[in-house]
């Protein structure tokens, strides 16, 4: 029994230090993540939905994979982030689709991948194109929800180059695997953030209620050609 303990306890050392360095060097980075996550909260508040629980398990996503990679869980925070994505385009299909929404709640039927990418999905022009103006680039933003989706699942799947023990880094503090999460888990916020704005912007007033972080929505829909009807 004491040398589990004090293996634990060598583990609880090691990942202390992890997140002091990683504070000590990323706080900028880690002030904006907060505020995006932030957003995204406020944004949910504001939202009538019987599938909010959905959006909230994103938010915790993004923030277990926030504290992951604190600790120098580098391959897990990924895995959260793959989760993110996949329940943030949920979230918005469910909100138009309320019965495959209980269907799915109660484990009768899975979310396919391809139901969202589809002519009629929730990431295709014709429906986004119903919610906001301008020249909206729908395949430059459904490319990157692929890329970041890919990335992220290559370290769910285990691929022999984004195994963490491999690269030497295992429980320690790496600033290449730090910069890469910051990329990708604000992709992932960034269309998190995109995809409310969009759908429920106009609905329920997002560019007057969160008029007060109109520095970090309005730069994203701009990106991508958006526009408030």
């Amino acid at each position: 029994m004491d040398e589990i303990k004090e293996i634990f306890m060598n583990i609880n050392q090691t990942t202390d230090k992890n997140i002091i360095d990683t504070v000590n060097k990323h706080n900028n980075e880690i002030g904006k993540l907060l505020l995006k996550i932030e957003l995204i909260q406020q944004a949910g508040s504001f939202i009538n939905s019987s599938c909010n629980e959905v959006l909230k398990e994103v938010e915790n996503d993004i923030i277990n994979s926030l504290i992951f990679m604190s600790q120098a869980f580098y391959r897990n925070s990924m895995m959260c982030l793959r989760s993110a994505i996949e329940l943030s385009l949920s979230y918005v299909y469910y909100y138009d689709h309320n019965y495959e929404y209980i269907l799915w709640k109660n484990n009768k039927v899975d979310m396919a991948w391809a139901k969202l990418f589809s002519e009629e999905g929730i990431i295709s022009e014709k429906y986004l194109s119903i919610f906001i103006s301008g020249q909206l680039k729908i395949e430059e933003f459904r490319d990157k929800i692929k890329e970041c989706y890919h990335e992220c699942s290559e370290y769910v799947h285990g691929k022999y180059m984004y195994m963490q023990s491999i690269n030497e880094m295992q429980i320690k503090y790496d600033e290449t695997a730090v910069k890469e999460y910051f990329v990708q888990v604000n992709n992932v916020a960034d269309i998190m953030i995109l995809l409310l704005f969009i759908r429920f912007g106009k609905e329920y007033e997002f560019y007057i209620k969160l008029n007060d972080k109109i520095d970090i929505w309005n730069p994203i829909i701009k990106r991508y050609g958006g526009e408030w009807k």
